[in-house]
């Protein structure tokens, strides 16, 4: 039949090619299967990642926001209530307090006189409203010394929890009287100083106090006096000075 043709794998280099195409898978498709799955597998490690940061944030990081909000984001101090001080610094620091009482009470003493001469001649001179307002601030220095004197620790101070006890319940019934010869000066003003001081209510409400005053700051310097010069601070206190 001279003609006919048989088509084999030898005779059709074409065919034999598309059949192993078809055979065997692609390489690039399996290569880009790989890469596929290593990105989505680096995407769940970072979303893992991502989690874990906000967890510890959290749990780790709010409590001090909140902490910092309530101070307007700054950090705080407590001051202590109380000032710890070796036995000679709290010594100095009641000496201290004690003269600058005995500045007050030597500017109360001077006012006074000028308030009580202009009740006396019945009228009030220009000095008067000034010696006033000195009585005034003699009374806001006896809370700034009350203030201080509350902070000063007295326990290493042989007898200080008694003399800080004594000095305070003085100084308390010292502004009380302070307190109450201001209102005295002030309603002497307010009516030319023509009152008398036994018409005037808060004056007289001084005068049991002012006994009750001298008693107390007279048992506490016989007891400081005593005290004192064994932390080299001065002696020899009386009661007109604090």
């Amino acid at each position: 039949m001279g003609h006919e043709l048989t088509i084999g794998a030898t005779e059709c280099p074409k065919c034999l090619a598309e059949l192993k195409a078809k055979a065997t898978p692609k390489k690039s498709e399996s290569t880009n299967n790989g890469k596929t799955w290593l990105l989505l597998s680096l995407v769940g490690l970072v979303v893992v990642a991502v989690s874990a940061v906000i967890v510890v944030m959290v749990f780790v990081g709010t409590s001090p926001q909140k902490s910092a909000s309530k101070h307007g984001g700054k950090t705080t101090t407590t001051i202590p209530a109380v000032i710890h001080e070796s036995p000679m610094r709290a010594a100095s620091a009641i000496t201290q307090l004690l003269n600058m009482a005995g500045q007050d009470r030597r500017q109360l003493t001077s006012a006074l006189g000028v308030v009580q001469a202009a009740v006396d001649a019945g009228y009030c001179s220009y000095e008067t409203s000034a010696a006033v307002q000195q009585i005034v601030s003699v009374t806001n220095n006896r809370t700034y010394l009350i203030r201080h004197l509350r902070r000063v620790d007295v326990s290493a101070i042989r007898g200080g929890a008694v003399v800080k006890s004594e000095l305070l319940r003085s100084w308390l019934l010292s502004r009380q009287i302070d307190q109450d010869l201001a209102t005295w000066g002030s309603v002497e003003l307010e009516n030319s100083c023509s009152i008398n001081d036994g018409n005037v209510p808060a004056y007289m409400m001084t005068l049991p106090l002012d006994s009750q005053s001298t008693l107390l700051k007279q048992e506490l310097v016989n007891r400081w006096d005593a005290i004192a010069p064994q932390y080299g601070q001065p002696s020899s206190w009386t009661s007109s000075d604090i």
